[in-house]
């Protein structure tokens, strides 16, 4: 049990250090969930990535609340703006979109999908 405490306890601390960090990331725009507030993006190996908070700069730029970029391409510069708790064991990141950027990128196909 101690041990799992200390484990718990160093995670959450890892998480503490990462906020305000500045990150990058290559994804396709997947769209916005009215209801949750969350922009959706899929990155080339078809994991999905929510980011609750985008900046008003970019939101003049590119319309996300609409079909208008879905499937598009980009490179997001996002930081880490808070963490919260799913469970006892489980924690989440809240990311907002700082900077958007259009670029080309191919997604990586599964073996299924060749």
């Amino acid at each position: 049990m101690k041990k799992k405490s200390i484990i718990m306890v160093f995670g959450i601390l890892v998480s503490f250090i990462s906020l305000g960090q500045v990150n990058t990331l290559k994804a396709f725009y997947s769209g916005y969930e009215l209801d949750m507030k969350i922009y959706t993006f899929e990155d080339q190996d078809g994991n999905y990535v929510d980011f609750s908070h985008v900046s008003a700069d970019v939101l003049k730029k590119f319309d996300l609340q609409t079909e208008k970029h879905e499937g598009a391409a980009f490179l997001i510069t996002y930081t880490i703006t808070g963490i919260g708790e799913k469970d006892s064991e489980d924690y989440y990141e809240e990311l907002k979109i700082t900077k958007l950027k259009s670029i080309t990128l191919k997604k990586t196909l599964d073996e299924d999908e060749e």
